[in-house]
């Protein structure tokens, strides 16, 4: 991999370099839950959350290698995992369900961006990483 593409985010009075692929899981995110909303009224978005879902697995992915090879490092190498092993999985589970939990959906939405943003904390280590 290549030098990650870089963004600089504000969090507070600080701002850090964060690697694209959890700018790209971030917005994967926000966008979920306005379709999450949006098919509480409609009930037809399910085809577009598991094409969302899909990108943020790969995004999650990409963080993962990122953190892997040292060009990313996080606060929180544990609960990267979680994410990556059990939140992304059961957030599957539930859009597959039958009979969509909406609330329950968009906890576990808002739980995945707070984790990320609060807790994991992903930035750029500067390091250049080739494969």
């Amino acid at each position: 991999m290549a030098t990650p593409h870089i963004l600089n985010l504000s969090k507070g009075e600080h701002t850090h370099r964060v690697p694209y692929c959890y700018t790209q899981a971030r917005k994967t995110l926000v966008e979920m839950q306005r379709l999450v909303d949006e098919d509480m009224r409609t009930g037809i978005e399910r085809p577009l959350l598991l094409d969302h879902l899909g990108a943020l697995i790969d995004s999650v992915d990409d963080l993962w290698r990122s953190v892997q090879q040292g060009a990313v490092s996080v606060d929180s190498i544990s609960l990267l995992r979680v994410l990556k092993y059990i939140s992304c999985w059961d957030l599957r589970q539930r859009l597959r369900e039958p009979n969509l939990q909406h609330a329950k959906i968009l906890r576990d939405l808002r739980l995945f961006v707070n984790t990320m943003d609060y807790l994991i904390v992903p930035r750029v280590t500067g390091r250049v990483v080739n494969d």
